[in-house]
């Protein structure tokens, strides 16, 4: 069996290569919890948390280094990982706003779809 090139290395980032890593990529974590640090070829670092909710693929920003800590990026990771496994959904907290029932084109214009003269 040959050896197989992958971008994770299996090992989890330190605090000290939180730090010191200005590759430009996705450097993922190695804990199981979906979180890598993002480095953007501007230089700009910042947690991304990749999580599965409800069939749908997501990436959750979690703040940027040093501000959010890699202990407390994984931390929100865990979080959120309870939160889909129980099936919910990690952004609304995040959004801070709830879900509602949009009106539909016809209860919007009323009236046939015709312009009033007051409106």
């Amino acid at each position: 069996m040959g050896e197989e090139k992958s971008r994770r290395n299996g090992r989890a980032l330190t605090a000290a290569s939180v730090l010191a890593e200005k590759r430009p990529g996705k450097h993922h974590d190695g804990r199981g919890l979906g979180l890598y640090l993002r480095v953007e070829p501007n230089g700009a670092r910042f947690w991304v948390r990749r999580i599965t909710i409800r069939g749908k693929r997501r990436e959750l920003g979690l703040g940027s280094p040093p501000t959010v800590t890699l202990a407390k990026a994984r931390d929100k990771a865990t979080d959120n990982k309870r939160v889909a496994i129980a099936g919910g959904d990690p952004c609304k907290p995040c959004l801070g706003i709830d879900v509602v029932q949009l009106a539909g084109f016809h209860e919007c214009v009323g009236d046939g779809g015709r312009l009033s003269a007051a409106g």
